[in-house]
């Protein structure tokens, strides 16, 4: 799980130098927190009670996202069809507020699994699934969705404490909208900036 938290500090780092310099300083300051409560699969942008800016992205999500990357992976390289199998998994087995189901011993082949492509393939897919998350969330930001963009990121340890206490998620369908497209192009215009590696295009978020 370090090793996910620390991917999606580097994607963000990724997205937010992709952005032009007016939304960029909007939310260079903003901080990613983890939301490790277990079973919450969720991203989210909001305010502390301060008014300070924030980000969330849970462990949960993070682990889901890894398994997908995974399971994709296998079956671009082998042709198996791991990505629909574990996604019935999930719908069948996980219940809210419980630990994040994961698929049994023996549901990867272990040579498959190792194999260098696969793992290569693996770690594009899952950075490429993070940055479409995290755009979406720094969109609602610098797009003016929330009042606190303004005054800046941070706050202290108890007024994070209380947004992860306290999370209400509130769908506005136009704003929900507006972050997909901002934070899609922001994904695409870091994917280029990222040549000669691996360009990051809209399959994460597809497959998100």
């Amino acid at each position: 799980i370090n090793f996910l938290r620390g991917r999606a500090q580097a994607d963000i780092q990724e997205l937010i130098a992709a952005l032009d310099s007016g939304k960029a300083q909007k939310v260079a300051g903003i901080p990613l927190i983890v939301d490790d409560r277990v079973g919450e699969v969720t991203a989210f942008a909001a305010c502390t009670k301060g008014g300070k800016s924030v980000m969330a992205i849970s462990d949960g999500l993070l682990d889901i996202e890894a398994h997908l990357a995974r399971c994709k992976a296998t079956d671009e390289i082998f042709g198996t069809q791991k990505t629909g199998q574990y996604i019935q998994l999930l719908a069948k087995n996980q219940k809210p507020g419980t630990p994040i189901v994961r698929p049994a011993p023996g549901f990867f082949d272990p040579g498959q699994d190792a194999d260098g492509r696969k793992v290569k393939r693996q770690h594009e897919i899952l950075d490429e699934q993070i940055a479409f998350v995290l755009g979406h969330e720094l969109a609602h930001h610098y797009l003016g969705h929330l009042p606190c963009t303004a005054t800046g990121g941070g706050g202290t340890a108890a007024e994070v404490s209380h947004v992860l206490s306290n999370v209400i998620p509130i769908f506005n369908q136009p704003n929900e909208l507006g972050a997909d497209v901002a934070g899609t192009n922001n994904v695409l215009a870091a994917g280029k900036r990222r040549s000669p590696a691996y360009a990051w295009t809209e399959g994460g978020g597809l497959l998100t």
